[in-house]
């Protein structure tokens, strides 16, 4: 399987909301995780960051998902500020890492628009 596909659907995620994300149809990205199409330097990068994976993870040639340390440390108390506390049951290990993943995503998304 592929790693794209794998990633996305570990996190139960749908090709057109990772697509959105990264700017690109649930369609294309359907396309990537088939291998019918390349993915763009560009949006390989996004996935990655989003994904929190190195770029070589994705493409296979690694199997260590990410060693990149410099990413936002956000701790459970940071995530659970505005929560209830019965919505405080409904998130999993999982879905925290997805948090802190998107929450890093943006970040960076954002630091390449103050970049330009």
């Amino acid at each position: 399987m592929n790693r794209l596909k794998l990633l996305r659907e570990e996190k139960k995620l749908s090709q057109e909301y990772v697509g959105n994300l990264i700017g690109i149809s649930g369609q294309a990205l359907g396309l990537y995780e088939n291998g019918k199409r390349d993915i763009p330097t560009k949006n390989l990068t996004k996935l990655a960051e989003f994904f929190n994976v190195s770029i070589d993870y994705l493409l296979g040639k690694s199997d260590i998902r990410n060693n990149n340390t410099d990413k936002l440390d956000i701790d459970d108390n940071d995530l659970y500020f505005k929560l209830s506390q019965e919505d405080k049951g409904y998130i999993s290990t999982e879905l925290k890492n997805s948090i802190k993943n998107y929450i890093n995503f943006v970040i960076e998304e954002e630091k390449k628009k103050k970049d330009k």
